[in-house]
Formats: structure tokens, C-alpha cells, sequence
């Protein structure tokens, strides 16, 4: 969902400080050599999709389509001795969606878009000269690059579950991160973060159609989100483990200036094991779990106030990703396996529609070559079987129900392909 996605560039830099138990610094720091050393690492992937859904009656709807995305990014990372570590990184990319719809009429709309995406740019300092603790901040800016209004093509929006990227732009964020990492002893570290996302407003095509066809414009301005964030690493031998726990808060969204929604406080929790059975062979399972409360939602009464909604209209999400890899020299392979499961229905303020029930199947492998000490190329290939659920119609302001506001039962068939490297100076 496209809420996850904004809880993740929230908390960035806390996960820099848990992965960093990977090769745990000493305890005691030793700041006398402030030899700065600088590195700088390109990367980037190409990552093709292809899908096909059908929608079961009375609809008889299909979509079908396919998204080609070109992420890019560089990384300059600067080591200031023992004492700090400086990074600076800036991501963007290029899109291509084009999703055809059949109705059940016979009658076909096409929609396509190719654009930039908005662009990333993220500092953090980590610091490593304090005795027993190793504080960090990070500032992180999105940039409208991308195209926020897409106009008639709206149906170019296909759902964040089947591609990449679900929306393409959007405002000026703003999100500055606090933390410290806390190593109790060499083989286990304790991190916490403070996260803060300013978002702000921009254009997007409304639901209602002007005069000469054309979709309205309207001004959305999307909540501002705090995010407290608690983790522990391990790791001893073969064993390694990663957990992690997070509780955001939002405060309202407004629809051209006028209160729209409001959503739930979230809990997420995380955790990933890993295990090196041998010389050879290693697996890792990753977890994660995410639950909203009461959204608040846009009174039908005027003066048309955010009230508390009766029932939580919110659901759960569990996923859960397993994977093996056989590494011989440079090379590397093996299989992966994913799982996801929302229980009920998701309101998606960016999307502005219900995500209904959902179950979803993955199956792939991967692969990697390290070509140089400091170049490496990594393939993927991978099948989703996702499951949409019946979505009834909505009873809004009260009974009858609202008919054409629920859906029917949908299934989406995915390839998905991916081609990328990485290579450092």
C-alpha cells in the first residue's frame, strides 16, 4: 500500500543504525586518526512488469498492461576517521505505464503515462566518537519531479500491490530523522529513532469531469506524519536477527482546502532471521506486521467536520518473505518465496478508493554476480497470484447502500523482471 511505502522514507535512517551491526565498531573508539576516506557508488535497475486482471461479474472487467521503471541513484559516502560517517544520496528514475480496460460492453480505454519521478535527495551523519553510544541524523527532501496530475489517464494508477510505483509525484516532503545507536555488547546493538515527514500540498486530477471532458483539477494536501521507532540487532556466528517496532501518527488530509480524512495512528513490527548453514548455503526469513486505527472521516452533516468513524475501516497486513541463496566464488542464486495478507478493507487517501481483502503469492529467484570487489550485477524474475477480494457496496450517510460503490472479486496474474548493477569508486 501506498501508506507503507511513506512509513518507510520516514524511518531511513533508523534502519541505517540497525543494518550497521553488520560489522559492529568497537566500544571503545579510537578518534585519533582523522584520515578522511571517500567513496562513491552508482547503481541502478531496470524492473519490467507485466499483469493482467479479471474481474468477476457482473463487471466482466479486464485490465491488463505492464510498467517499465528505471530507478537510479549515487551515494557518496565520506569516513571522517573513526569519529563520523558523512553519506549523501540522491535517487530518481523513469516511468513508463500503459494499462489497457475491456469493459464489459466490449468498449476499451487506454492509459499511458511516461515520466521522471520525483527525486530523493538524503544526508545522515552517524557518529562514532561518543563512548558507548552513536547518534545520527538525517534530512531527507522529495522533489516534484515526477507528474503528479495525470489528467485522462488516470487509470494509469494501477494498484500498489501489482507494480512499482502506484502514483508518480507529488509535493515538496520534508522529513528529518533522530536516533542513536546503543551497542550492548559486540554482537548485539539497540536503535532509536525519531522521525518527522512534512508533505506537502500539490495538483492532482479530481473525480469530477469539466466541461470540455477534461478531469478537474483539485488541491490535495496529504497529513504530516511522526514516527517513533525502537530496534535491536544481533548477530553471533551463523545466527543473525533483526527486529524492529514503529508507532506513526498523522494529522489531517484536506481536499481543496476542505478537511477530507484523517488517518489512524499505525503500529508496525518487523523482524528477520538469517542463518549460514554452511560455506554455501544461507536462508533468511522476513516479517512484518502493520495495523491502523479508527480513521477519522468527513461528516455528511454540514459544517462537514472529520468525525471518528463508527467501525475501524482499516485493515491488517502480514507478509512474510522467504529466501535461500548458494554462493560458489562471486556467484550466487536461489530461490524466493513471498506471502501477503490484508484481512479487510484499507482506505488509500492517495488513491482515494478502498483497497479490498486481500491474498498474495509470490515465487521467484535471484541472482548475483560480483564482477570486481566493486562491481556486482543482480537478476530477478518472479510471479505474483494476487487475490482481490469482494469489496460490497458502501452505505454512506445511511441505508440503501450506494449501488456500483463495491466491487467484485478480482485476480491478477504478474511477471515481474529486473536487471540491475552496481559499482563503486
Amino acid at each position: 500500500m501506498q501508506c507503507e511505502r511513506k512509513l518507510v522514507s520516514t524511518i531511513g535512517a533508523f534502519a541505517v543504525g540497525v543494518l550497521a551491526l553488520a560489522a559492529p565498531p568497537s566500544l571503545a573508539q579510537d578518534t585519533a586518526g582523522f584520515e578522511q576516506q571517500l567513496t562513491l557508488t552508482l547503481n541502478s535497475e531496470a524492473r519490467y512488469m507485466a499483469y493482467r486482471t479479471r474481474i468477476a461479474t457482473p463487471s466482466n472487467t479486464t485490465h491488463q498492461g505492464y510498467q517499465f521503471y528505471l530507478p537510479f541513484g549515487t551515494q557518496a559516502e565520506a569516513r571522517l576517521g573513526d569519529a563520523a560517517k558523512l553519506d549523501f544520496t540522491v535517487r530518481s528514475g523513469w516511468v513508463r505505464t500503459h494499462n489497457k480496460t475491456t469493459f464489459g460492453t466490449g468498449v476499451t480505454q487506454t492509459s499511458d503515462i511516461d515520466t521522471w519521478t520525483d527525486t530523493s535527495i538524503s544526508t545522515t551523519a552517524n557518529f562514532n566518537a561518543i563512548a558507548g553510544i552513536q547518534p545520527f541524523v538525517q534530512l531527507s527532501v522529495n522533489l516534484p519531479t515526477g507528474r503528479a496530475n495525470l489528467g485522462q489517464n488516470s487509470r494509469a494508477r494501477v494498484d500498489s500491490d501489482t507494480v512499482e510505483l502506484p502514483t508518480y509525484g507529488e509535493g515538496v516532503n520534508w522529513a528529518p530523522t533522530v536516533g542513536v545507536n546503543i551497542p550492548i555488547s559486540q554482537a548485539a546493538m539497540i536503535s532509536l529513532g525519531l522521525g518527522y515527514t512534512n508533505r506537502g500540498a500539490f495538483d492532482r486530477e479530481a473525480a469530477t469531469v469539466g466541461l470540455a471532458g477534461q478531469p478537474q483539477i483539485a488541491r490535495l494536501d496529504p497529513g504530516n506524519v511522526t514516527t517513533y521507532n525502537i530496534g535491536l540487532g544481533y548477530q553471533q556466528g551463523p545466527f543473525a536477527f533483526q527486529g524492529s517496532a514503529a508507532y506513526s501518527t498523522e494529522t489531517e488530509t484536506t481536499f481543496d482546502d476542505q478537511p477530507f480524512y484523517k488517518s489512524g495512528d499505525r503500529y508496525m513490527l518487523s523482524g528477520a532471521v538469517g542463518y549460514s548453514w554452511n560455506q554455501y548455503w544461507a536462508s533468511r526469513i522476513n516479517t512484518s506486521f502493520s495495523h491502523f486505527g479508527k480513521n477519522n472521516i468527513r461528516d455528511t452533516v454540514p459544517p462537514n467536520l472529520l468525525i471518528t468513524e463508527a467501525l475501524n475501516s482499516n485493515s491488517n497486513v502480514y507478509k512474510v518473505n522467504i529466501d535461500s541463496s548458494y554462493t560458489e566464488g562471486a556467484w550466487s542464486i536461489g530461490p524466493t518465496l513471498g506471502y501477503v495478507y490484508r484481512d479487510q478493507n484499507a482506505w488509500s487517501p492517495t488513491e482515494q478508493r478502498f483497497l479490498p481483502a486481500k491474498t498474495s503469492w509470490s515465487l521467484g529467484g535471484v541472482t548475483q554476480w560480483n564482477v570486481t570487489g566493486k562491481a556486482s550485477v543482480n537478476a530477478r524474475v518472479e510471479r505474483l497470484w494476487i487475490t482481490e477480494d469482494d469489496n460490497p457496496n458502501k452505505i454512506i450517510g445511511g441505508p440503501p447502500p450506494i449501488p456500483g460503490s463495491g466491487t467484485p472479486e478480482q485476480k491478477t496474474d504478474v511477471w515481474v523482471f529486473s536487471l540491475g548493477g552496481t559499482i563503486k569508486f
